[in-house]
């Protein structure tokens, strides 16, 4: 029960930060102040000043000059690293200058001024809730394909709508799953997809419901989206309030590993496109009651998926209708060698894969709907999202541009689209307003 109680500690806010922040305060003004001389004090502060300069350069190198973290970090993260890199520099300035038993004392400040930087720094992108997600504790049941509901065609027969109630009881909210969707025809290796199934899915009687193919960012995982962006609470709030109808949403693996970017096109590092649009779209028709007309299927995505999420839907709206697209890129993008790993060498043929070029060349888009969100204080990936949403209104299509206030680059963006613009997206699809 003790080790359930801390695996559940909520971290990000109330008594918890409070206490981190406090201790790491603490262990910093002792680094400074534990010898009562203004020479010290210099030195340690001196010391400290460097430190963060230091982290606020690695910063602006690693985020902004080399873009290997793919966004720009906060002025919040840039403090919080800022603030690491100085402790650091207190320990070191404490071990070497006074080799006695203070060393140790330094040392133990190092974790706890540690701790309350990966804190703020998970506070501010949005992450891990309670200590266990931080810690890779289970923090969902999940249930084995062998275990999805009965499927026959009798019970899909009728398709979902304001009409239809269920013969038996509902459970009171859907249901997370761990599917294995091989690579039948692309031949991808992908990771398990994850797979949501409302209330609505799991009676004998289940109607047609429609589908959202959900794709997470990169480096990720595809629980991401219901670990990080809680995406099954926004759906079972949906599904209480109409019945238990929502859609089925099913998140494939599009990268095959956390840190491996194939991008959502046939390539050398990947059949992507034919995986998921081919492979992950016959694995659902197989296995459940689901909407047979494009008008609905669905796609959401955030960064990396958004990217992917915006090609299939520009490059393929006889299969899906209407997308989410959450802090897009502009284009696929996995370094300086992705146009010679992944298209040939031929910039053409990368320039024709982005979703503005796919737009322009598919237009008129006269039944598609899609919509942009994006962080406000996103200096990088705002632009992007305006540039998207006025090529896909020039395209044809229905669009809506949101902007989440005070958010960037990060889970909490995520889960303020989800709170306001889910619900356009699936009556889109057809849901029971």
């Amino acid at each position: 029960m003790l080790l359930h109680g801390l695996l559940e500690l909520r971290i990000t806010g109330g008594a918890f930060l409070i206490v981190v922040d406090a201790a790491a305060i603490a262990a910093g003004l002792f680094l400074i102040v534990r010898r009562p001389t203004w020479r010290w004090a210099a030195t340690a502060a001196t010391a400290a000043v460097g430190g963060a300069g230091v982290g606020y350069l690695l910063c602006w190198f690693v985020g902004d000059e080399l873009d290997l973290l793919g966004f720009s970090p906060t002025p919040i993260s840039r403090m919080w690293v800022a603030f690491s890199t100085a402790g650091l520099a207190l320990v070191v300035v404490n071990v070497v200058l006074r080799p006695n038993w203070r060393r140790a004392v330094a040392a133990v400040c190092l974790p706890l001024i540690a701790i309350a930087a990966a804190v703020g720094l998970n506070v501010d992108a949005g992450g891990y809730t309670h200590l266990g997600q931080a810690l890779g504790a289970p923090g969902r049941v999940l249930a084995g394909v062998a275990q999805l509901p009965p499927h026959s065609e009798a019970d899909g027969a009728a398709p979902a709508g304001a009409e239809w109630r269920a013969g038996s009881p509902l459970p009171g909210s859907g249901r997370l799953y761990s599917v294995r969707i091989p690579g039948t025809v692309s031949h991808f290796q992908a990771r398990d997809a994850e797979l949501y199934l409302p209330p609505a899915a799991l009676v004998r009687n289940a109607p047609a419901l429609p589908v959202i193919v959900g794709l997470s960012g990169q480096p990720g995982a595809p629980a991401d989206l219901f670990e990080l962006g809680h995406l099954d609470a926004y759906l079972n709030a949906y599904a209480q309030a109409n019945h238990g109808i929502a859609p089925i949403v099913v998140v494939p693996d599009q990268l095959g590993a956390a840190n491996r970017n194939p991008m959502c096109v046939d390539s050398p590092l990947g059949n992507v496109a034919s995986y998921v649009k081919t492979d992950v779209v016959d694995w659902v028709r197989a296995h459940l009651n689901v909407e047979s007309s494009p008008s609905g299927w669905g796609l959401l995505g955030f960064s990396e998926g958004a990217t992917c999420a915006n090609q299939f839907l520009a490059s393929d709206p006889g299969q899906f209708s209407a997308e989410l697209s959450i802090s897009s890129e502009l284009a696929p993008w996995n370094g300086p060698k992705t146009v010679a790993e992944a298209f040939d060498g031929s910039t053409a043929e990368y320039a024709a894969a982005s979703p503005e070029a796919l737009l322009r060349r598919g237009a008129p888009y006269r039944h598609s709907f899609a919509e942009f969100a994006v962080g406000a204080d996103d200096a990088r990936y705002r632009p992007n999202a305006i540039a998207l949403d006025a090529a896909a209104k020039a395209a044809g299509m229905t669009t809506t541009l949101l902007l989440s206030p005070g958010t960037a680059h990060d889970w909490n963006t995520v889960r303020y689209a989800f709170a306001h613009d889910l619900a356009p997206l699936i009556e889109h699809l057809g849901q029971a307003a």
